[in-house]
C-alpha cells in the first residue's frame, strides 16, 4: 500500500521562516546577540589601542574573555571589577579572593599580564611573550620540542608565553604533570631557546624556514626537523622512536652532555650494532660542532669574549630586543646548564638526568616576570 502524504500535512518551510522571523521575541534575541557579539568586538579593538588605565568595566570584560581566554571568571570580574585601574591595582589575594581564582597557574598569567600592561604604559610596549597565546604554546610549541603528549595539562592551565616564561622545573612536575626530569630539562630548554629569541616567533619561524632543507642551525630545529634528519642520513627505521621524546635542537646544543650515546639510547640503537653507532657518530659530530662553534662564535661578537661550554657553566646568554627597530644585545647573568643526561629503560625511554642544580629561566629586562617577587611567582 502507498502511502500518499498531503504537502499540507507539513508546515511550510516559508512559513515556518516567516513566523521565526516575525517573531518579536526571536527578532529581539537574535539582534540582542548581535548587538553584544558587535559591542565585544569593538571592546577587544579598545584593548589593543587604548592603555589599561583608561579601560572601562566592558573593556575588562572582554580582555579577559578574549585575549586571556578566561572566560569563566566573567561573572566575579563584572560584579567586581569596574575599571583598568582597579585591575592593574590587584594583588594576588585579590584575585584568589575576589575573583574566585583559585588555579595557582591562572592567577599567576594574570599577574603576568598585568605587569606587562603596567610597563607598556610607560612607552615599552608590550613583551613578544604577549603574542604567544595558550592554544599556540599547547599546540604548536610542545609539538615542536616532540612532548605533545602534555597538551592538555598546558591547555588546562591556559598557558601562555608570558607564563612559559616564568615556568621552574617545581611548576612542571606539580602543575603540568611532567615527572620525567628529562622532559622537564627539554620543555626549560625549549624555554630558554625562547629567552635567545626574546620570544619572537616570527624569528623563530623564519630561522625553522631557512634551515627546513639544509643542514643548518640546529639550535632552532624542532623534534620533527630531527626526525627528517635521521631520514635523511639512512637510520628511518629508528626515527620514530624520538616521537614524544622531548629532543629538539635546544637539546642537542645547549646541553654539552648531549652526544652520541645520548641520541643512540633515545632511538634505541643496541650497543651490539656497532657500525650503525658509528655511522651516527660521524653524521652527528659535524652536526653538533657547527651548531655548537656558531653559537660560540655568536657569543664572542656579541660579548667580546667566548664562553665555556662544560657541565659547570653554561652559556653566556644574550638576548635580543627591539628598541626603536633596532636589535641590541643584553648580557645576561650566567645561570646553571641545564642537563639532559639520557638513561636507558628499555633502550628508547629516556627517563633521568642529572639534576643537580635547578635552572632559573633567564628573563628578559623588558619581562613582566622580572617585576614579580619570587614569591608571587612560587605562591603556589
Amino acid at each position: 500500500m502507498v502511502l500518499h502524504i498531503s504537502p499540507a500535512s507539513f508546515p511550510s518551510s516559508t512559513d515556518s521562516d516567516s513566523d521565526s522571523l516575525s517573531s518579536p521575541g526571536r527578532l529581539s534575541a537574535n539582534l540582542s546577540d548581535s548587538e553584544e557579539q558587535l559591542d565585544k568586538l569593538q571592546q577587544v579593538e579598545l584593548v589593543r589601542t587604548v592603555p589599561m588605565s583608561q579601560w572601562r568595566a566592558g573593556t575588562v570584560q572582554a580582555w579577559l574573555e578574549v585575549i586571556m581566554a578566561m572566560p569563566m571568571y566573567i561573572r566575579a570580574c563584572a560584579e567586581n571589577i569596574k575599571s583598568g585601574k582597579v585591575m592593574l591595582a590587584l594583588t594576588d589575594t585579590d584575585l584568589e579572593a575576589g575573583l574566585g581564582i583559585s588555579n595557582s597557574m591562572h592567577r599567576r598569567k594574570l599577574r603576568l599580564a598585568i605587569e606587562d600592561y603596567r610597563q607598556a604604559e610607560s612607552g615599552h610596549g608590550l613583551s613578544n611573550a604577549a603574542d604567544l597565546e595558550h592554544h599556540w604554546v599547547a599546540q604548536a610549541w610542545l609539538n615542536d620540542v616532540g612532548l605533545p603528549q602534555y597538551s592538555q595539562f598546558f591547555h588546562t592551565h591556559l598557558v601562555d608565553g608570558r607564563l612559559l616564561s616564568t615556568l621552574t622545573r617545581a611548576d612542571l612536575e606539580k602543575h603540568l604533570h611532567v615527572s620525567k626530569k628529562a622532559h622537564q630539562s627539554s620543555l626549560l630548554l625549549g624555554i630558554q631557546l625562547l629567552h635567545m629569541l626574546n620570544f619572537n616567533k616570527e624569528l623563530l619561524q623564519a630561522r625553522r624556514a631557512d634551515c627546513e632543507n639544509q643542514n643548518s642551525d640546529l639550535l632552532v630545529w624542532s623534534c620533527q626537523r630531527i626526525i627528517k634528519w635521521l631520514r635523511d642520513i639512512d637510520l628511518k627505521e629508528f626515527a620514530g622512536s624520538l616521537q614524544n621524546s622531548g629532543i629538539h635542537g635546544a637539546v642537542m646544543v645547549l646541553d654539552p652532555s648531549f652526544n652520541t650515546d645520548s641520541m643512540a639510547t633515545a632511538l634505541g640503537i643496541s650497543a651490539s650494532k656497532h657500525m650503525v653507532r658509528q655511522h651516527l657518530s660521524e653524521e652527528m659530530k659535524a652536526l653538533l660542532a657547527a651548531a655548537r662553534l656558531e653559537l660560540v662564535e655568536q657569543e664572542v661578537e656579541t660579548v667580546g669574549t667566548p664562553p665555556t661550554i662544560s657541565r659547570q657553566s653554561s652559556l653566556g646568554r644574550s638576548m635580543i630586543s627591539h628598541i626603536d627597530g633596532q636589535h641590541s644585545f643584553r648580557q645576561l647573568k650566567v645561570r646553571p646548564q641545564v642537563s639532559f643526561n639520557l638513561k636507558s629503560h628499555g633502550g628508547v625511554d629516556i627517563t633521568s638526568l642529572n639534576a643537580s642544580c635547578e635552572v632559573a629561566t633567564p628573563q628578559p629586562e623588558n619581562s613582566p616576570a622580572r617585576n614579580l617577587s619570587a614569591a608571587d611567582l612560587t605562591n603556589v
